[in-house]
């Protein structure tokens, strides 16, 4: 069975432990399927937790082992119950050839019976179980909430929260840095009370990465609330320092819609961009930052720590570190060289700062 064919054949991963995550997947769906038919479900799916975790993190995972094997067979059935019924809505929505195959033969087919769009999909289908399963764990409530998490795979507000999950408009993270699935998502949107969107995902200890213009229509529409979205945001020069320093300009971050969202500085130079937000409400610093985010040549990010925790949440997976005299001489020399521009002298201890790898392409980012 050839499930490599279009994905990873015509493009390189995007991080170097993706092939082994999709193995996984791959394999956890065989299992997921095969599961009412094995005999010792503990000890095959121990044997297949040992060698992907090996293959994907180089360590393995003792946990399970402790758990009770009644209730970790509990688990897992209905752990396969939810992959299996997510599995065969990608059957009918990207079914190779319009075909829709049954499960029992299309798990025997090239590339699973999908098409490539429908093999990207199927990392959404494994960490929609894999939530369930890993949360039930050690909370009863998520253990207890199988039934509605099993009935809403394939309702109108699933296919609609799917749609943004795979056109990758809508991007959610939890406490780990790993994506919330849609059915956690929903939850969240029937708590939304009227804070800016963000904070109301800060606020289930979870992350909104990306909110694309059109997701925010669509969960407005979803939840009969207004989700606010400032639309696109681009960065406009508006003074270049005279300085001995020329690469420094003062910037405008300009929203479509609503006209200057924000206002700070960029630094350019031969490595890339460093930026500064310097003067924005806290509801734009979001969207300022998610779509400097987008951005692939810019090695730094400074902010006012006003914004510190809207930067946890765009930046799930980064330090934001407190600029300090100790091991920030260029961030300091930096923001004396604005007092050029604006002539107005900032203390250094007022702003942060994120750490570089995700600038220079270096995102670890991986579902565990």
């Amino acid at each position: 069975m050839n499930v490599f064919h279009g994905i990873f054949n015509k493009q390189e991963p995007h991080f170097k432990n993706e092939r082994a995550i999709f193995l996984a997947d791959v394999e956890a769906l065989k299992l997921s399927l095969n599961i009412s038919r094995i005999d010792d479900v503990r000890r095959e799916f121990l044997k297949f937790h040992d060698h992907s975790t090996d293959s994907i993190r180089h360590s393995r995972v003792r946990i399970l082992e402790k758990i009770n094997p009644e209730f970790l067979c509990e688990i897992l059935h209905k752990w396969g119950v939810l992959y299996t019924q997510y599995y065969e809505f990608l059957l009918v929505r990207h079914g190779v050839g319009g075909l829709n195959p049954q499960c029992g033969q299309a798990i025997c087919m090239d590339n699973l019976g999908l098409t490539p769009k429908g093999m990207w999909s199927l990392s959404i289908a494994s960490r929609y179980a894999e939530f369930w399963a890993e949360g039930s764990v050690h909370n009863p409530t998520i253990f207890d909430q199988w039934e509605k998490r099993s009935q809403f795979i394939g309702s109108r507000e699933f296919v609609e929260l799917h749609n943004l999950r795979e056109t990758d408009d809508l991007l959610v993270y939890d406490r780990r840095g790993l994506a919330l699935p849609v059915f956690d998502i929903s939850e969240v949107l029937s708590s939304f009370n009227g804070q800016p969107f963000w904070e109301s995902f800060h606020a289930n200890d979870a992350h909104l990465v990306r909110l694309s213009e059109g997701a925010a229509s669509t969960l407005s529409t979803i939840s009969g609330r207004n989700f606010f979205h400032p639309g696109e945001i681009r960065v406009m020069l508006t003074q270049t320092s005279n300085h001995k320093r020329q690469a420094l300009h003062a910037v405008n971050y300009i929203s479509k819609r609503l006209g200057v969202v924000g206002r700070g500085y960029v630094r350019r130079e031969a490595n890339g961009d460093s930026y500064i937000l310097d003067d924005a409400s806290v509801e734009h610093s979001f969207f300022i930052m998610q779509s400097l985010r987008a951005k692939t040549e810019f090695v730094k990010f400074i902010l006012h720590k006003k914004f510190d925790r809207v930067a946890t949440a765009v930046f799930p997976n980064q330090n934001v570190m407190k600029v300090c005299p100790e091991n920030c001489a260029t961030i300091i020399g930096l923001l004396k060289d604005i007092k050029y521009l604006d002539g107005y002298c900032r203390n250094p201890t007022d702003y942060c700062y994120l750490d570089d790898w995700f600038f220079r392409g270096e995102d670890p980012s991986f579902r565990s």
